[in-house]
């Protein structure tokens, strides 16, 4: 999640009210925590983790109020995702224990100002098919983030979506979150779990949002 100073805060403060509403979703269904985790990354010129991958319920108690920081810094971003999947998801597992592919929601509201090369180079490690947790990847472009920029940062079964409207945008992720626990649920049940997400393209309205599979 981006840090950019923007105009009248508008991204981050939908954002901040966009987090709880993923626990609350998860909080729906208690069994979710033994098969959900939940991290924060959030970067500006630089990239820190906000909350490591938790549980829903210890996620909750961790969450931080976003506020404005420096610039747009995509190579920042994706270093950070990457050097953070493999021991995130490597402390979940253990014997009889699966993970499935995990899945990133990158939302940016700038346009990046950081070098192109080092962009370029941590996106590929990212998107390496020999990365063992390459994720699902998906980004929401929102303001001033402009689609010819981003279009082409999408993984697996991710997508890039971009709008202008802040406001719309993150009630339409909120939506988008729920089908997402909901498709998690339903993907959990029976002997031979999927994990797989059931959020495409044709869900958003072409109307507010440009959309790049």
């Amino acid at each position: 999640m981006e840090q950019q100073q923007s105009e009248g805060g508008t991204l981050l403060d939908a954002v901040n009210n966009l987090i709880p509403d993923l626990v609350e979703a998860c909080e729906k269904h208690p069994t979710l925590d033994q098969k959900l985790r939940i991290g924060l990354i959030k970067f500006s010129d630089t990239a820190s983790v906000s909350i490591p991958l938790s549980e829903s319920d210890d996620f909750s108690h961790s969450i931080p109020r976003l506020t404005p920081e420096g610039g747009t810094n995509f190579a920042a971003a994706f270093e950070t995702v990457f050097k953070e999947l493999t021991p995130a998801v490597e402390a979940i597992k253990g014997p009889g224990i699966g993970v499935y592919r995990p899945t990133v929601f990158f939302i940016t509201d700038g346009q990046d100002i950081g070098d192109k090369a080092q962009r370029e180079q941590a996106w590929a490690a990212l998107s390496s098919p020999s990365f063992r947790y390459k994720p699902n990847f998906f980004t929401f472009g929102v303001s001033e983030a402009h689609a010819a920029d981003i279009q082409q940062f999408h993984l697996g079964s991710g997508f890039t979506a971009v709008t202008r409207d802040a406001n719309k945008a993150m009630t339409r992720l909120s939506e988008i979150l729920n089908t997402l626990v909901q498709s998690i649920v339903a993907s959990s049940v029976g002997d031979d779990p999927t994990g797989s997400l059931e959020v495409k393209p044709d869900d958003f309205d072409p109307d507010v949002w440009d959309t790049f599979v």
